[in-house]
């Protein structure tokens, strides 16, 4: 493998070689990003393009040939200058590396303005450990893992810092946060497996190998750090449901679609307690209610206006997670009414409601041929009594709810066998 034995200085524009920045890769405050894909060239459109020495192409952890960099020589470095970083702000760093050796007081990582050792983070191979500290400042250093960790393992390490603390994760899990106040700087350099080269003299250079650089001005949240170690974009919907229009004893569908295709999706309606949203299982009237596309069969007027979401997940345990637009199910009015227009039957909303013991639902039904009823559903459709009305004009039904669980339900005032009227009804304990 060539070997770069000079400063390198990646000159190339970066649309010339088709770079690009990966999809998982959070874009918004991002200072810069290297594959180090056979070149130093910052792959965002910031053209923060780096200088080595010294330095070695080598294969990466997905097993491609020249993605990677090796600093096997004890002088080896990459260094990208005057990054536009705050070191007293919000940033983080972020890279992938695996030990080839183990060292003493080798620096792995350096972070500062002017390239001399001062109070700026800086990740060094320490005896046994490896350790975030200030440069000189031994009673600094803060444990990152031990070197067992990373020998001979690729290994994702992270550290975001705000004004106040310094996080750190290793394979996208946080593992430590303490409080560090670095240095203020306008500008940074961030020099990789530095040694005893000609930018400082420090101790032999970290025998390490370093690939997918990331600095971004600004604390990435834990979401988007598991998506850099899983390679995956966030739980980001690129297509929200829309609202839909249907008829009774009919069908719908809402359909959604994620960036990420190992996203999980779970549908809720707002048929739980007091109206809220609760997860749909695939019975009844749902079907495929953990899928992209929803579809509620046999529509009443129960589902008239009825409300749905759907929550969309990604990475390690759904520890993304996204919520959708909310959208509803219109039941056309010609479906709703189910009766002639000139009758004037009405039915009332149940007082109390919330209801926990008895609740009055007040009715008028001028006339009716083949009978009339008050139906109560349950949230999922299905029918739990029935009160019929044996003569025309005003009445009320006294409902006792002490028997029915907490949760939502729906009365109907039933004309000839056909529903006329819904309202829903919450039921606590």
């Amino acid at each position: 493998m060539k070997k770069f034995s000079a400063l390198l200085l990646s000159f190339l524009i970066p649309g010339l070689l088709g770079a690009q920045v990966p999809d998982y890769v959070p874009t918004s405050n991002l200072v810069g990003w290297w594959p180090l894909d056979s070149t130093l060239i910052d792959s965002s459109s910031n053209s923060n393009n780096g200088t080595g020495n010294l330095f070695t192409y080598v294969t990466d952890r997905f097993g491609n040939a020249n993605k990677a960099c090796d600093f096997a020589d004890n002088n080896a470095y990459v260094r990208f200058f005057n990054l536009p970083v705050n070191t007293q702000g919000n940033y983080t760093i972020n890279y992938w590396m695996k030990l080839k050796s183990y060292q003493n007081y080798d620096v792995v990582q350096d972070f500062h303005p002017d390239e001399e050792c001062g109070s700026y983070p800086q990740i060094w191979e320490m005896f046994d450990s490896l350790f975030i500290v200030k440069c000189n400042d031994v009673p600094s250093r803060r444990a990152i893992g031990p070197k067992t960790l990373f020998l001979d393992n690729w290994t994702m390490l992270t550290y975001s810092v705000t004004s106040d603390s310094t996080t750190i994760y290793i394979n996208g899990v946080q593992k430590s946060k303490f409080a560090y106040v670095w240095s203020a700087s306008t500008t940074a350099s961030l020099i990789l497996a530095n040694g005893s080269n000609a930018i400082s003299s420090y101790q032999n250079g970290a025998q390490v190998m370093i690939d997918d650089v990331g600095l971004w001005y600004r604390k990435l949240d834990d979401c988007e750090i598991n998506g850099l170690f899983q390679s995956l974009p966030p739980a980001a919907i690129t297509t929200q449901p829309i609202t839909q229009t249907a008829t009774i004893g009919g069908s719908t569908s809402f359909s959604i679609t994620a960036a990420s295709t190992t996203a999980t999706f779970q549908w809720q309606s707002n048929i739980g307690p007091g109206g809220t949203f609760i997860d749909l299982p695939n019975t009844g009237q749902y079907s495929g209610a953990q899928s992209a596309t929803l579809t509620v069969s046999n529509l009443t007027t129960i589902n008239n206006n009825q409300l749905f979401r759907c929550i969309v997940k990604t990475g390690v345990s759904g520890l993304c997670s996204k919520i959708s637009n909310i959208v509803s199910i219109s039941i056309t009015t010609s479906a709703i009414e189910g009766v002639a227009s000139t009758e004037h039957f009405f039915l009332e909303q149940n007082i109390p409601n919330p209801a926990s013991d008895l609740t009055t639902i007040r009715y008028d039904v001028p006339s009716f041929r083949d009978g009339a009823a008050i139906v109560l559903f349950g949230a999922q459709g299905q029918k739990i009594r029935t009160e019929k009305i044996s003569k025309t004009g005003k009445g009320c039904y006294t409902l006792d709810t002490k028997s029915l669980e907490p949760g939502v339900y729906y009365y109907t005032l039933l004309i000839d066998g056909k529903k006329s009227r819904t309202r829903k009804m919450v039921v606590i304990h």
